[in-house]
C-alpha cells in the first residue's frame, strides 16, 4: 500500500536519494504524462469529457531512467521479431523446414514471456513513486518507500504523510 503525501507546492523539492531503487542519488530526471479531466458530464454515469495533460518530471538515478525509459521499447521488440519471424515461416511456402517452424514458435513464445516479465516489473518501478492527483490547491503524491515519503514532506513543508488503508465492505 502506497504512503500518501499532500502538498501544495507546483515545483516540489525532492530528497538526494532515487525513489525507485532507494540506493543511489538521484541524478536526472525523467518526464511522465500525467491526465487529469477537464469537466464531468452529470450523466447517469460519469463521463469525463476534456483531458488536460501535465508533464511531470520525476527524480531518477541513470540506471532506473534508462530502464524506464528503454524497457518498454524492448519488450516491444521483443515481441515483434519472434512473432514477425514465426509468420514469415508460416508465409513462405515450402521453403521452411518444420522443425524450423516449431522451433521459431517456442522462441516465439519465450520471448513473449520474457517481454511480459519486464513490462510487469517496469510496471512495479514506475508505481514506486508517482503523482496520484493534481487539484487546484493541492497535488497528492503516492511513494512506496516511507523514509522517501517523510523527507519529501518535509522538504515542502507538508506533514500530511499518511498510508492509504483499503476498506472492507460488509
Amino acid at each position: 500500500m502506497p504512503h500518501v503525501i499532500e502538498t501544495a507546492v507546483k515545483d516540489p523539492k525532492y530528497p538526494p536519494l532515487c525513489p525507485y531503487c532507494g540506493k543511489r542519488n538521484a541524478e536526472t530526471f525523467f518526464r511522465r504524462k500525467f491526465s487529469k479531466a477537464k469537466w464531468v458530464a452529470p450523466l447517469p454515469s460519469a463521463v469525463f469529457a476534456g483531458y488536460k495533460d501535465y508533464k511531470v518530471e520525476y527524480p531518477s538515478c541513470n540506471r532506473c531512467a534508462n530502464f524506464i525509459k528503454y524497457s518498454k521499447w524492448i519488450s516491444y521488440l521483443l515481441i515483434l521479431i519472434p512473432w514477425s519471424l514465426f509468420l514469415y515461416l508460416i508465409l513462405a511456402s515450402g521453403a521452411s523446414n518444420n522443425n524450423l517452424g516449431d522451433i521459431s514458435l517456442i522462441l516465439a513464445l519465450c520471448c513473449s514471456g520474457i517481454a511480459l516479465l519486464l513490462l510487469c516489473y517496469r510496471f512495479y518501478k514506475v508505481l514506486g513513486f508517482r503523482v496520484a492527483y493534481i487539484g487546484e490547491d493541492s497535488i497528492l503524491y503516492y511513494s512506496r518507500s516511507k523514509s522517501f515519503s517523510d523527507k519529501f514532506a518535509n522538504l515542502n513543508d507538508s506533514k500530511s504523510v499518511f498510508r492509504l488503508i483499503a476498506f472492507k465492505f460488509k
